[in-house]
């Protein structure tokens, strides 16, 4: 009864798929015995029977309460195995009650057209297949990994169910095991077991998991010869989650087995019965192997990207997207691969390398997780157990090449199809898939050592020209196999791993690093104090190595006593002091950045003088009065030392033009170079006349925060609610929002007046998503800073996104933005507060502000004008070209 399964290529009608699926019995031929099975829910047959031979001339199957030979109608039942216990004469009863069953279901579906209505009567009762033990084993011991990547947050995309990239929606990692199906009734997804359930948890479809919206996201390519075991299970997996990208489609192709694929055609068959799931299902005439029978499953497949996997590969939460979005990294991606995991949660494969006589390998196989394979990484290939590439590349390139016959070295020759044409391969193990290898040949059987010798002949005919060029030779190990990926290799010393929706300083930080690695710089990060984990998660999964918070004497710079790094940048004056030693003494004479971020000194000072009044001082009166006799030691000693940091390394980097200038007065011969803020400009279709009130923004444990907040709403906020009109106070909100020391910023706001507190709403700490919208809503951002020093991220963050800025003149200083007439600035309560309230009254005004602020974020701050700058100051010291 499997019909509507096509054949060659052409597509599988819908409509042949049968709403109603009943159990049905069919007999063995020359044998009375029952294959092996098992129920396993009340009312259903005594626990640990099976078929049970009961007094009479037949064989019959025992229910509690009755005597029967069709089905148990109770929601609870579920079945797991075909029973075959009859003898061949018994098969008109057989099919006699199954077109009983049939004609009762017809009847409740006339009954209830969308379902079942009530909870003892389940519209759909599915036929379960019996897995062999070993099959059971397997999924169980993926479902461990699952549990135990939840529990060790350094581990894959999802960190105790949150995802670690931006973007991520949350239920990615939250991966529903009950969906509702498309005539209304929650169905349970659990591995191989569809069945109806209680709606107690259930969640709406979403994602992949909806009927299918055009045009596709992902087509899933999985191949079959002769085993109907594996892909039921990787199917199902495929299925849960597929809720992270928006729409998918399955393509199986039966690789002209000799068996035919039972369970396989019908766990499709619920996808599109239960879920209104794209399914195609390719039977083959004769074997073509498994290149080309992959091949013909891409070549009639519809989505965006295709995955390949294997039947015996069973995919984690989280590694759709991971790998979905490992594209947008870099543009010359053209082929991403996971991070493989087999027995004992130990790596099978992190990528893969190849030498130039033909041989390859895989990174960290048989090895257990580390740090040195945990970030996204250029490879020579991807085992094509699991890849995924863009469809349309396939078709330009040649594809899968015949020549390899039934398998190995064909995901290897695809990659260097790519690799020639100047594309790259990446594995990212943010995406992690569990993997038993060597089920179709055997993990040490001779077909597959003459497979692999035979083809790796053939691959050494095609590409030897391009192998000798590229690639490192016989018996090179992993790291000089990899070493021609990348033509340096950077150590970041910093004090945390970049927390972008934090602070800016780990914005720039990040943009900084992803110019270089795009100029296929590898960058090691060493944090030297805190590291949150999701943080670390994410900047592994952009590219970046991150190494374990260790203390610098045992921080380990060389290997084979040579420096491991061509370059050492050292951001901080505190981290500074502390990793000197370390890195001087294993890396005497490698070229060496500091990166102040701030000068410190400066903003030091400036803390200093604002506690003392509310005089703004500029750059040039902190000289002078750093220069006075009534300055505290402790500051001239902290101005002394980052001086002498400058003197240590070859060049020093500062954030403005401001700050160059103060250095160049104390280090006139210093080399120092200018490497901004790096902001990209966002769109928002939101009018000024539809926004209201005003919006600061800033990170709590940074005091000229905390402190320019409170001189805001005791000093500026009053002046302007005495100057509302009564209808604008009605829309008006004073909105503070920032991470880190909330105590802090609540006691200062319960000093506030109670006429004033009914304006302002704290918001804490939000989602990147959730200030993008607080930016798309709001009519001014303010930047009310009386100290500090640097570029302030929170302005250059306001103007990206469209919403104008008034502003002291500490807070907007070294952004040329007086210049551009990008922003209002004044530093006195009267003044600020008009400021405010011309914006909010004068919509012209604000357009005008709006568009001389984009042209300042394009001319001073897009990641072009970084990149320019910073590519020409690393690229001499590293001596490659520019």
């Amino acid at each position: 009864n499997l019909t509507g399964f096509i054949q060659g290529s052409d597509q599988m009608p819908a409509s042949d798929f049968p709403a109603i699926h009943v159990l049905s019995f069919s007999c063995t031929e020359h044998t009375q015995e029952p294959k092996q099975g098992r129920w396993d829910a009340e009312n259903c047959l005594y626990p640990g029977k099976v078929c049970p031979q009961v007094a009479g001339p037949q064989p019959t199957l025992v229910w509690k309460g009755m005597t029967t030979g069709v089905i148990c109608r109770p929601s609870s039942c579920r079945l797991h195995t075909n029973v075959m216990c009859f003898k061949p004469c018994h098969c008109v009863l057989v099919i006699l009650c199954s077109v009983a069953v049939v004609v009762w279901n017809s009847f409740l579906r006339l009954q209830h057209p969308h379902g079942s209505t009530f909870r003892g009567e389940p519209f759909y009762m599915p036929q379960e297949t019996h897995l062999p033990t070993h099959v059971f084993a397997r999924a169980e011991a993926a479902m461990q990994f699952e549990t135990y990547l939840g529990s060790h947050v350094v581990h894959g995309m999802c960190t105790f169910g949150e995802p670690i990239l931006p973007g991520a929606p949350r239920y990615i990692c939250q991966p529903s095991a009950c969906v509702f199906s498309v005539y209304g009734e929650p169905i349970d997804v659990s591995n191989i077991v569809f069945s109806p359930t209680s709606d107690h948890g259930c969640t709406h479809a979403r994602g992949g998991q909806r009927p299918p919206g055009y045009p596709v996201v992902v087509s899933f390519i999985m191949t079959l010869h002769d085993s109907d075991d594996f892909a039921p299970h990787a199917i199902i997996e495929l299925f849960r989650t597929s809720i992270e990208v928006d729409s998918v489609e399955y393509v199986v192709v039966d690789d002209g087995s000799q068996i035919k694929p039972v369970r396989t055609m019908d766990m499709l068959r619920r996808l599109k019965t239960l879920f209104d799931q794209r399914v195609v299902f390719i039977n083959l005439p004769k074997s073509l192997g498994f290149g080309m029978a992959n091949d013909i499953g891409i070549r009639n497949a519809s989505g965006e990207y295709v995955v390949l996997l294997n039947t015996d590969a069973y995919v984690m939460p989280g590694w759709l997207f991971a790998m979905l979005n490992t594209f947008n990294i870099d543009s010359t991606i053209a082929i991403v691969g996971p991070l493989f995991i087999g027995d004992n949660h130990l790596v099978t494969e992190a990528g893969g390398f190849v030498r130039s006589d033909g041989s390859a390998g895989n990174f960290g196989r048989g090895h257990i997780w580390s740090e040195s394979l945990s970030y996204a990484r250029y490879v020579d290939y991807v085992s094509a157990a699991c890849l995924m590439m863009r469809r349309h590349l396939y078709r330009v390139i040649d594809g899968f090449d015949p020549i390899y016959g039934k398998g190995y070295y064909e995901d290897t020759d695809l990659a260097m199809q790519v690799l020639h044409q100047g594309l790259a391969v990446v594995v990212q193990p943010g995406a992690i898939v569990y993997h038993q290898e060597g089920h179709t040949f055997g993990s040490d059987s001779p077909l597959k050592a003459s497979l692999m010798n035979h083809n790796r002949q053939q691959f050494v005919e095609k590409w030897g020209s391009f192998l000798k060029t590229m690639f490192s030779g016989p018996g090179s190990d992993a790291d000089e196999a990899s070493s021609h990926w990348y033509s340096a290799h950077i150590l970041w010393i910093d004090d945390i791993v970049p927390e972008p929706d934090h602070d800016s300083g780990s914005i720039r930080t990040l943009a900084l690093i992803e110019i270089l690695r795009k100029a296929r710089i590898h960058v090691t990060y060493q944090p030297s104090c805190h590291r949150h984990p999701r943080y670390e998660s994410m900047t592994r999964a952009l590219g970046i190595q991150v190494q374990p918070v260790r203390p610098p004497t045992s921080w380990v710079l060389q290997k084979h006593g040579k420096c491991m790094f061509d370059l050492i940048v050292i951001a901080r004056r505190y981290v500074f002091q502390a990793a000197w030693h370390a890195v001087q003494s294993q890396c005497p004479d490698t070229p060496k950045i500091y990166d102040t971020v701030d000068v410190h000194f400066l903003r030091e000072a400036r803390d200093f003088l604002s506690n003392q009044s509310d005089r703004v001082m500029d750059s040039h009166s902190i000289v002078s009065w750093l220069n006075s006799s009534h300055v505290p030691d402790e500051l001239r000693r902290n101005r002394d030392v980052e001086l002498s940091y400058v003197d240590l390394v070859n060049v020093t980097l500062v954030v403005s033009e401001t700050e160059h200038q103060l250095l160049h007065v104390y280090r006139p011969h210093a080399k120092i170079a200018v490497v901004t803020n790096v902001h990209e400009l966002h769109t928002s279709d939101m009018p000024c006349g539809n926004r209201s009130g005003l919006l600061f923004v800033g990170n709590f444990n940074h005091p000229p925060n905390g402190q320019g907040v409170a001189w805001f709403v005791h000093e500026v906020l009053p002046v302007i609610v005495d100057h509302l009109h009564p209808a604008e106070k009605d829309t008006f909100n004073l909105h503070i929002v920032g991470a880190n020391n909330h105590d802090g910023v609540m006691r200062m706001l319960a000093s506030v007046p109670a006429s004033l507190k009914e304006y302002i709403n704290f918001h804490g700490e939000l989602s990147q998503e959730a200030l993008e919208n607080m930016y798309n809503l709001v009519r001014v951002v303010v930047a009310p800073l009386l100290s500090g020093a640097g570029v302030k991220g929170k302005v250059n963050q306001a103007m990206s996104y469209g919403v104008p800025v008034v502003a002291t003149s500490i807070a907007t200083e070294g952004m040329h933005l007086q210049e551009t007439k990008a922003c209002m600035i004044a530093d006195n309560p009267t003044d600020f507060a008009k400021h405010v309230i011309e914006l909010l009254r004068n919509c012209t005004n604000w357009v005008q502000l709006v568009d001389n602020a984009r042209v300042n974020v394009e001319q001073y701050f897009s990641h072009d004008v970084a990149r320019a700058r910073f590519l020409t100051v690393v690229l001499p010291l590293l001596r490659l070209p520019h």
